[in-house]
């Protein structure tokens, strides 16, 4: 009996070992093809294409990027106080404007110029946006800075519908516990105004 635990525990330990070689083998392999894929990227300096209507500053004057060779950087639309932008299944881009509590929607089509579509608003400092399909439905879930909302997505008319609050009453400038701080800036600020990491 004292025997065939043993062998049992030699066996889990060797199995053990093995996955261990594995799961070591399998990430060497893994970030060896990234560094193949992408680590000989070669960027390039590529003038920004600005259409007329947006010819102001800072694009009064021709700007380069660096970008992958073979890429080309356009300007399709100018929001200002844009903060994040997200993909959208229709092939648009999602921009939120935290500060006037709104989120745009663009066309992501490089040619021509299309007015930008008011997608929601009245909310509370949008930031992080991000798309899942439940049920054959297109939510965006939005973080607030008190909340996490979803929308439903109509892909027709660029805009969030039905807003349901998932996470609600989460801290922020309006807790009285913060005393009139974010809860970003209650964790990188200290009472002598030094941040901390």
């Amino acid at each position: 009996m004292a025997k065939s635990l043993f062998q049992q525990q030699t066996t889990d330990h060797d199995m053990n070992r093995l996955a261990v070689f594995h799961l070591i083998f399998v990430a060497t392999f893994l970030l060896g093809t990234f560094e193949q894929s992408f680590g000989q990227t070669k960027l390039v300096p590529e003038k920004v294409t600005v259409p007329t209507e947006f010819r102001s500053s800072p694009f009064d004057h021709d700007r380069y990027l660096q970008v992958p060779s073979g890429f080309q950087i356009r300007v399709v639309n100018r929001i200002s106080a844009a903060r994040f932008l997200r993909s959208t299944p229709d092939g648009g881009i999602l921009v939120s404007q935290p500060s006037r509590g709104k989120i745009w929607w663009i066309s992501g089509v490089p040619e021509g110029v299309s007015l930008p579509v008011l997608a929601a608003s009245e909310l509370r400092l949008p930031h992080g946006m991000v798309f899942t399909v439940i049920g054959g439905k297109t939510y965006l879930y939005v973080g607030e800075s008190n909340e996490i909302s979803r929308f439903q997505y109509d892909p027709n008319s660029h805009t969030l519908l039905h807003k349901e609050v998932v996470v609600p009453n989460l801290p922020d400038s309006s807790s009285a516990e913060l005393r009139g701080s974010s809860t970003a800036e209650a964790g990188s600020r200290t009472e002598d105004g030094v941040g901390r990491a």
